[in-house]
């Protein structure tokens, strides 16, 4: 699912998903040559987590490595 595909599902706009990218939150993966985002079933599961949680006013960080 393309980042536009995703942002429309979820009601976001596309840089909020970059956003999330950039704080380690949900990080899709990459399409080869131009680097294009890609989010699987389970990245796309986990944004709407993430975008549920910051809808009910959680606020998160990336903590991990």
């Amino acid at each position: 699912m393309s980042v536009s595909e995703l942002a429309a599902a979820l009601g976001v706009r596309p840089s909020t998903l970059r956003h999330w990218d950039a704080e380690g939150l949900v990080v899709p993966g990459r399409v080869p040559p131009r680097g294009t985002r890609r989010y699987s079933p389970a990245q796309a599961r986990d944004a709407r987590i993430v975008h549920q949680l910051r809808s009910a006013g959680y606020r998160m960080t990336h903590s991990g490595p």
